[in-house]
Formats: C-alpha cells, sequence, structure tokens
C-alpha cells in the first residue's frame, strides 16, 4: 500500500477537503505547466495548506493535505487559467523536493505488509529508489490494520496462497488465508477511506468452450479449485461493500503471470517452462491442454495496468480481466 506516488504539491492559505470543490487562478509558469501535465495525462496534484515560518526565507507547510482532480478550466478576461478542482483523498506529506522550475514535488512512502510464508526475501532487495519503504512483517488474517491505513491513499491487496494446483490439498488453509485477509483488508479500507485494489483471477473462468468476458453470468462461471472458489467469493465481498457501504475499490482478475523478477515463481505456465527447458527438462504439458487456449500476463503490464487505475481513479466497485494475451 501506498500514499500517492511522487506528485506536485500545490500549498495554498487555505484548505481543501474531500469531495469539494475549490476554484484556482493559475499563473505562476511551475504552476500552469504542472496544470498543462495534470490535464494531459489525468493526474492529481496536492493541495496542502501552508502556514506562517519564524524565520522568512524559510517555506513550511502542515502535513496533511487532499489531493486534488481537475474537473474544470477556462480562459479568464484577464488571460488567467481558471480551473475548478475537487478533493478527493487526503494524503500525509513525508517531505518535499524542489525542483529546479521551483515546483514542490512529494516524498512517497510505500508501505509492505507481508508474513513471508513463501520466504521470498530477495523480493525486497534492489527496491526503486523512488520511494520510501517499511516492510513490516506480519499476518494480516490477526492484525488490526487501521491505524496502519491511515492516510493511505491506495491499497493494493496482494496477499493469497495462489498455488490453484495445490489448493485441492489445503482448502481450509486456502479459505482462511486468502478470503479472510480479504475481510480485513476491506474493512480498514472501508473505515479509513483508502481505496482498494483487489486482486482475483482469471481462473474463475475454468474450461470454456466459447469466449466469455467480466460481463458473463454468474452461472457461466466455472472455478475448479478451492482456490477460484475463493477469489469468486472475494469479489463477492468487495463488490457488496460498495453498493452497501460506499468501498471504494476495484477487482482485478489477473491472468497467469509470467516474467522475470526477483521474487519470481516458478509453478507458473511460462516460468515453470522456461526454468525446465533452462535445465534440459522436459516440458510439462497436460495432454488435455494441447488445444487450450490460456490468458496470460506479462508481470510488467501487470504494473502498468496498477499504475492506470490509480492515475485514473478507476475505483468504481466492478470486475475487469486483466491480462496480455489469450495464447
Amino acid at each position: 500500500m501506498s500514499n500517492d506516488e511522487n506528485c506536485p504539491i500545490f500549498p495554498l492559505r487555505t484548505m481543501l477537503f474531500p469531495d469539494s470543490r475549490l476554484p484556482l487562478r493559475i499563473f505562476e509558469p511551475r504552476y500552469i505547466d504542472m496544470v498543462s501535465k495534470c490535464m494531459k495525462d489525468s493526474l492529481e496534484f496536492g493541495v496542502i495548506l501552508s502556514r506562517e515560518s519564524n524565520d522568512p526565507k524559510m517555506f513550511e507547510t502542515y502535513n496533511i493535505g487532499t489531493m486534488a482532480k481537475i474537473i474544470d478550466w477556462e480562459q479568464g478576461n484577464d488571460g488567467l487559467l481558471g480551473i475548478t478542482t475537487i478533493g478527493t483523498n487526503k494524503f500525509k506529506l513525508l517531505g518535499m523536493n524542489k525542483q529546479d522550475d521551483g515546483l514542490n514535488i512529494s516524498d512517497v512512502e510505500i508501505i509492505m505488509l507481508d508474513n513471508m510464508m513463501t520466504q521470498r526475501y530477495s523480493s525486497l532487495f534492489n527496491l526503486p529508489s523512488t520511494g520510501n519503504y517499511k516492510f513490516i512483517e506480519m499476518d494480516i488474517t490477526t492484525q488490526d490494520m487501521r491505524a496502519l491505513f491511515d492516510d493511505v491513499q491506495v491499497v493494493i491487496h496482494l496477499a493469497a496462497i495462489t498455488d490453484a494446483a495445490g489448493s485441492f490439498d489445503k482448502v481450509a488453509e486456502v479459505e482462511e488465508n486468502n478470503f479472510q485477509s480479504t475481510v480485513k483488508v476491506a474493512d480498514a479500507s472501508l473505515e479509513t477511506g483508502a481505496r482498494l485494489i483487489a486482486l482475483s483471477s482469471t481462473s474463475v473462468y475454468g474450461t470454456q468452450n466459447d469466449i466469455v468476458d467480466e460481463d458473463c453470468s454468474e452461472e457461466e462461471l466455472q472455478p475448479q479449485s478451492p482456490y477460484a472458489k475463493t477469489k469468486l467469493k472475494e469479489e463477492k465481498l468487495i463488490k457488496e461493500l460498495g453498493n452497501n457501504k460506499g468501498l471504494k475499490a476495484i477487482s482485478c482478475r489477473f491472468g497467469s503471470i509470467f516474467g522475470a523478477s526477483l521474487g519470481m515463481r516458478f509453478h507458473t505456465a511460462v516460468n515453470k517452462f522456461c526454468w525446465q527447458a533452462a535445465m534440459g527438462l522436459p516440458i510439462t504439458v497436460w495432454k488435455t491442454a494441447y488445444e487450450q487456449k490460456r490468458p496470460y500476463l506479462d508481470l510488467f503490464d501487470a504494473f502498468r495496468a496498477i499504475c492506470f487505475i490509480i492515475q485514473n481513479d478507476l475505483f468504481d466497485g466492478r470486475t475487469y480481466n486483466v491480462l496480455t494475451m489469450n495464447s
């Protein structure tokens, strides 16, 4: 989970609150450029209240602000750019860096929670230098996460036992870990106002003779493993909390992941085939799957999809397929 990606900060002598509107007149070149980029790329910027400093040469702000989304603009009679913004989420400012043009850019904090069940410690090595990272080893099925979620804008819920084939031997464990963790994460997101990206799986479709998509009926879904059945149950939970209690969330049915990473796994098809080929071992393809196609998702495309959701605020409560190709 994280605050927002490093974003431009607009200090003001007035406050913006979530769901409230704030008209602004823009005339400084650094802010004109900022608004232009935000409008072009559908990005938000941070509005934060500035405060007096004992040192007139120092610039100070409070550390809690609100993200602003541009919803309208006009060119005034005086030639100045006028925009109307609406507040979306609160954010906590950890620090700022000033660009060469004078625009302040926020630091970002990314908080990672994991019980390290798979012991993939290498996933924590050589993290990108664009954020501040905090890792907490914990079991989210037993912990109260509301305090951790305060001032967090987006929660990306990745925690799950993901081996569909292996889930037949540990039905109760998959239910306890996967579903209960989603209940805890969704409840904490709802109470703190954090937006939630919940990962599901295209395995909920099972084996199909015809093309199916997100809008197919429930009767057409054919989850064939405890893992897939639990994912479908999680989707229903997220949808109900969105419809009945206002949870801002999205469920993403990811295809089978492939691609290189420090913590990559080798039980998924493409990665497993690559490992077998590299080791000179026979590639294990089921005979029943010779004529079948499966939905696959490149790891980088998965990353791009998550960024796209956050940047465009696509927390509409719906479920979407996310894949690179059927192959």
